[in-house]
């Protein structure tokens, strides 16, 4: 299909950033600790410190392997450099957000009442609309480029790679403040 190699390239990015939003580990990182909170909460650590740990795991799960796939889509797809950037850094924000927006949605939906660790992982409130609220956020500029033609692929990318930061850094002030004030009071 001609100019197909160069639609796949602008999307690339978000179709990345799909996959990274649908991994999220922190929607229900809080709840797991379960009945045994009071220990974390007990320990010489502020909130912020256990809130940042939490996000940091699910970081570490996700960079990496954006790192080693946008890699190898650099190699195959080969876009411009602009291009090859944004394979990197759209994904890297939408890590960002995955990981806050899941610590926001355990915060605001906990659940230590479980009796087996697959009800708070693939059951709970904050598990789901983490993964709906992800998917959504990732699949929504995609139909929005498709439906803005003639945008070009770079301003698009970086105008949707800025939202996410800024959501992002509105859920970090969020978590800052709000969020560890929660978190103390579990």
């Amino acid at each position: 299909i001609p100019g197909f190699d160069e639609l796949l390239a602008a999307v690339a990015p978000l179709i990345v950033s799909v996959l990274a939003a649908m991994s999220c580990t922190t929607a229900c990182s809080i709840s797991l600790e379960g009945q045994s909170l009071w220990i974390i909460k007990s320990l010489p650590v502020s909130p912020r410190s256990v809130l940042w740990s939490k996000a940091a795991v699910n970081l570490t799960v996700l960079l990496p392997c954006i790192a080693v796939g946008s890699g190898i889509l650099c190699a195959v797809l080969k876009p411009d450099p602009i291009g090859c950037l944004f394979l990197f850094l759209t994904p890297a924000a939408y890590s960002v957000f995955t990981a806050l927006f899941g610590l926001v949605l355990n915060l605001l939906f906990p659940n230590f009442t479980w009796t087996n660790e697959t009800a708070v992982i693939k059951q709970s409130v904050g598990t789901f609309v983490a993964l709906l609220g992800g998917m959504l956020s990732a699949i929504a500029p995609i139909v929005l480029y498709f439906n803005l033609p003639g945008v070009a692929p770079a301003l698009f990318l970086a105008g949707t790679t800025a939202v996410v930061a800024a959501i992002s850094a509105g859920l970090f002030c969020f978590l800052r403040t709000r969020g560890a004030k929660m978190f103390a009071a579990l």
